[in-house]
């Protein structure tokens, strides 16, 4: 059985953006990037929020752009290959293969799709994840610390939801950049 993992790249002080929005400080280098694409043989969807979701098109089609290293090739492949579960309500139109949108959010059917196969399924973007948290669907977090602190932004923890987490992993990089795996203690 599959389990729901949140899973996203965090600045130090807790931010998946900075206060204008941006999070370009959070792009990885080539052994994080290896370090990912192993991670992803084993989830089986993707489930976005909107805005997260514009921010990872552009990986949809890098095999028209010549001149990029074969780790970003290798990501945009297994990227498009996987489905993408999106949540907006005013999306309508897929710019990236294996996409579907949903409309609101469905405890029932976000379970039903980690629980559906023996790989896991992420969950990504902050609104998203938080309605998963307050619903106690999530059974891993896996937190790509990036050695920066941008001062404010989007913060990936909601504040309405206290959560005790069980070191499950850390992984760390040349860069600086540590990957910690939880495991939420509900």
């Amino acid at each position: 059985m599959g389990k729901l993992i949140y899973s996203m790249q965090v600045s130090a002080d807790g931010y998946v953006n900075n206060i204008r929005g941006g999070f370009e400080w959070a792009a990885p280098d080539d052994d994080v990037l290896e370090y990912i694409l192993e991670r992803m043989q084993g989830v089986s969807a993707y489930v976005y929020g909107r805005r997260y979701y514009e921010t990872m098109t552009s990986w949809a089609d890098l095999r028209s752009v010549p001149g990029l290293k074969e780790l970003d090739y290798r990501f945009s492949d297994l990227w498009n290959a996987t489905p993408k579960y999106v949540y907006s309500t005013t999306l309508t139109e897929a710019r990236t293969p294996n996409t579907t949108f949903l409309r609101e959010f469905d405890p029932v059917f976000l379970r039903g799709l980690a629980d559906s196969g023996e790989k896991h399924v992420t969950v990504e973007g902050t609104t998203i994840a938080a309605q998963a948290l307050r619903a106690g669907l999530i059974d891993g977090v896996s937190i790509y610390y990036v050695p920066i602190a941008t001062g404010g932004g989007t913060p990936f923890w909601p504040a309405d939801v206290p959560l005790r987490l069980r070191l499950i992993d850390e992984q760390r990089f040349e860069s600086g950049i540590v990957n910690v795996r939880y495991a939420p203690i509900y």
